[in-house]
């Protein structure tokens, strides 16, 4: 099964999303939300969070810490 990986922060006060990132797993698109905050030097105010899709359907939202919160 192939997710979809939206990540969504403040940038500037201003929401802002990146185009989707390809994952094979639940476990993977943890990995690449982690990877993103620390690339782009987030803090937990400014990240909103990754939300996981299957197709066009919500299956996940990933928090700050990686944690599934939704």
């Amino acid at each position: 099964m192939i997710y979809e990986l939206i990540c969504r922060y403040l940038d500037a006060g201003r929401e802002r999303s990146e185009p989707p990132i390809p994952a094979q797993s639940l476990s993977e698109c943890v990995a690449l939300t982690r990877a993103f905050i620390l690339n782009n030097d987030l803090g937990a105010g400014e990240w909103i969070a990754g939300e996981v899709y299957d197709g066009k359907e919500l299956v996940a939202k990933l928090a700050y810490n990686g944690r599934v919160i939704a």
